[in-house]
């Protein structure tokens, strides 16, 4: 299924584990959640993600210091390093 990652995010959201604009992390680098846009759109095939993890809201402001971020999506996907 190529919306597994919607699918999980929308899954998030209705638990209240994220909120509408998170911070989207992938491989510790943090990336600004498009409101305009209102849509994820990550640079990445299916079989690159490792792991897909949900901050919410109090944790992902405390661990990356944004006032403004509704949580936060955390993926590991393959690099060089990761075979």
């Amino acid at each position: 299924n190529k919306y597994f990652v919607s699918e999980l995010v929308n899954k998030a959201y209705e638990e209240n584990q994220i909120e509408k604009c998170p911070l989207i992390v992938i491989n510790g680098i943090p990336f600004e959640y498009n409101k305009n846009q209102d849509s994820i759109f990550l640079p990445l095939k299916k079989s690159d993600i490792i792991s897909l993890n949900f901050l919410n809201i109090n944790s992902s402001r405390i661990i990356y210091n944004e006032k403004e971020n509704d949580g936060a999506i955390i993926i590991t996907a393959k690099t060089s390093k990761h075979p």
